[in-house]
């Protein structure tokens, strides 16, 4: 009897090792063809997606909005934050509350990885190709 029990318990295992390990393959599997979707869906959206018309600034602030992930009301944030604007100075020209600026201006900080504003205007100015005019 504790045979027969030890040997349907082995059975059991068995089992379940060989579902787990389909469900692993599976994984490795469905994860790669998400990743290939993924990559399709960026090709088709460069080829599909206009290139932004305009100036070099907006060209440039459109690839910077790309390039971070930042929302149309998060780059309005992020040129005003890369001229040395304070929050009060950015709600008012957005005609925003100042906690509303500060919340904005927390995501665009998150969003570059970044922990000071004066970073964020260095970098911001970086990737637009040329300095800031500081905020008058």
């Amino acid at each position: 009897m504790p045979n027969k029990v030890a040997s349907e318990m082995r059975e059991r295992l068995a089992a379940v090792l060989e579902t787990t390990g389909e469900l692993e393959r599976n994984r490795s599997e469905l994860i790669r063809q998400m990743r290939d979707t993924m990559a399709e869906i960026k090709a088709l959206r460069r080829r599909l997606v206009p290139p932004p018309k305009g100036n070099g600034v907006a060209v440039s602030a459109a690839r910077l909005a790309e390039k971070f992930h930042l929302t149309a009301r998060e780059l309005e944030v992020a040129m005003l934050l890369s001229s040395g604007a304070p929050n009060a100075a950015i709600a008012k020209a957005l005609s925003i509350s100042e906690h509303t600026a500060r919340h904005h201006t927390r995501h665009v900080l998150v969003k570059l990885r970044l922990h000071s504003r004066a970073r964020a205007a260095a970098l911001i100015a970086r990737e637009l190709g040329a300095a800031a005019p500081p905020f008058s």
